[in-house]
């Protein structure tokens, strides 16, 4: 699932990066079976669950590097074999701000 946000750094349809068509700024996904990576920050929780994050570039519409443009989590929940990847094209700052208000729920009966 992610999220548009006009005027903001994003994706366009074919993939590359752009500077403010704000197309998947932010989102977040399940992959089966993915493992962490190796990403610089992490973070475990009391339950066992834990985040590896950090910056991974991208390439623009012209075929160049973009060096850090968008910034990365993979989250591993404790007990689930998937990995729940949360992006944000608006820096560490936004990612931190997305990773800090994640909550778990309990499902409907």
């Amino acid at each position: 699932m992610a999220w548009d946000e006009t005027g903001k750094p994003g994706v366009y349809p074919s993939g590359s990066y752009c500077t403010t068509c704000g197309r998947g700024a932010i989102g977040i996904a399940s992959q089966m079976g993915a493992d962490q990576g190796d990403a610089p920050n992490k973070v475990r929780w009391s339950d066992g669950s834990s985040v590896a994050y950090g910056p991974t570039d991208a390439i623009n519409d012209r075929g160049l590097t973009v060096k850090d443009a968008e910034w990365t989590a993979r989250i591993k929940i404790s007990g689930v074999d998937d990995v729940i990847l949360v992006w944000s094209y608006q820096g560490r700052a936004n990612l931190e701000h997305l990773l800090n208000n994640l909550r778990f729920v309990t499902g409907a009966p």
